[in-house]
């Protein structure tokens, strides 16, 4: 968490600010309010992440684990390509090496995307860890090293159609089909970013992967309350710089409007007003690179602007307590919890929608105000954690050290502050 509100927005880059400009000054505020909750993710914090989530999945599976990069395949004839060789004739048999792990659909201008940067996460597990993980392994290698599970690795999960069709692919070759029939082979598909609807879509495919992901995709319908996600919706649509589209297409790939920039990138899913390039008008990602912002913006973890996100809930007299500025990452990450967790739904993904705050550390950072009673386990705030926040609430002189959630004696010790102020 972070109380400075202005590091590492992209509203105060260079980029940003020019891209600001571009409105009309009475949309400047809601542009502004727009491309501050665009969420930022570095370099260093999405390798972490989808390393994090394949050993996630690795460390349920006995057995090693084939890691494949989720890319665009090619539809030759119109049919979809199959992954895997297999014989003509029955009983099928696969074969052979799989598809390439990165191939450039274009022919004059090559041009690699995400998978670029996922291959290489995935080639850094795989020197660790050979006997454990194989990158795009050939069938000989699976039925050799008996591969337990087949896992997916992309950024980011917005309509599911790409991913679901990765799986289509490897769900044509019989061989697969048929191990995974026995129970020999599972699927997993590991992500940065899910939306609800994509996780949906491919939680319904045939080889029912399992979707792992460290925050649900941000989209305009979840960052923002119903009024305001209007007004964003309305000023997406008038400065759209791509006209005669169907109805939603002016919010990206699948009328998505999904919120949220790699260092490698934007999304295809994400507001046209974002990345589309015209005579009159710059976007703030030309061709969805992050290239121009990337100096500008943090390069670490995301610091979620705590203060910001109180505000957003309905918590503004808890935004304004002194007492914020004394508190360290986990009782930070306690109290936007506890804050979100009174009003509906209250499972880690809607949690973790409302605060951003990663799934992880929503579900350790949950089973921590279970075991000192303030949230019970159905996920509600008890009368203790109503108390804490009200204390919290109170305006009153900071003291050095972290405050005891109205001085209960059982306060982890592991939560406090440093002993010097912040």
């Amino acid at each position: 968490m972070n109380n400075n509100p202005m590091h590492g927005r992209l509203s105060s880059t260079k980029r940003g600010l020019q891209w600001l400009s571009q409105f009309d000054p009475q949309d400047q505020p809601d542009a502004q309010k727009l491309l501050q909750a665009v969420r930022w993710v570095s370099e260093s914090e999405f390798s972490k992440a989808i390393r994090e989530n394949i050993t996630r999945h690795a460390v349920e599976i006995k057995g090693p684990v084939a890691l494949f990069i989720e890319r665009e395949l090619r539809r030759p004839g119109g049919r979809l390509q199959r992954f895997y060789k297999q014989s003509q004739t029955r009983p099928f048999r696969a074969y052979g090496a799989a598809l390439q792990p990165i191939e450039s659909k274009r022919t004059t201008r090559r041009e690699i995307g995400s998978e670029g940067v996922l291959a290489t996460i995935a080639t850094g597990l795989v020197r660790k860890n050979p006997a454990k993980y194989f990158l795009n392994p050939s069938i000989e290698e699976i039925r050799k090293e008996k591969i337990r599970s087949f896992m997916i690795i992309t950024d980011t999960v917005g309509s599911g159609n790409q991913a679901s069709s990765f799986l289509d692919s490897l769900w044509k070759v019989a061989s697969i089909r048929s191990w995974c029939s026995g129970r020999f082979v599972s699927f997993g598909v590991a992500a940065f970013s899910v939306t609800e609807s994509g996780k949906a879509v491919l939680e319904l495919h045939p080889a029912k992967p399992k979707v792992i992901f460290s925050i649900p995709c941000p989209t305009i319908g979840s960052s923002f309350s119903f009024e305001d996600s209007r007004r964003m919706l309305s000023l997406c649509n008038k400065y759209n710089p791509v006209k005669n589209q169907n109805e939603w297409d002016f919010l990206g790939y699948g009328g998505a409007g999904a919120l949220i920039s790699y260092a490698h990138g934007i999304p295809n899913n994400a507001p046209n007003i974002l990345y589309k390039k015209t005579s009159n008008w710059m976007p703030l990602f030309p061709k969805r690179s992050s290239v121009d912002v990337t100096e500008e913006m943090n390069t670490g973890d995301f610091a979620i602007d705590s203060e910001a996100v109180l505000k957003r809930m309905g918590q503004a007299r808890l935004a304004a307590s002194a007492w914020l500025h004394e508190m360290d990452h986990d009782a930070l990450g306690l109290v936007l919890i506890m804050s979100k967790l009174g009003r509906p739904p209250r499972s880690s993904t809607a949690i973790s929608s409302r605060t951003g705050i990663k799934i992880p550390d929503v579900n350790r950072l949950l089973d921590l105000a279970i075991y000192y009673g303030w949230v019970d386990k159905s996920l509600r705030l008890t009368d203790d954690g109503y108390l804490q926040l009200k204390y919290l609430r109170k305006s009153v002189k900071v003291q050095t050290g972290l405050p005891r959630f109205g001085e209960i004696i059982y306060y982890p010790s592991s939560l406090r502050a440093p002993v010097s102020p912040i």
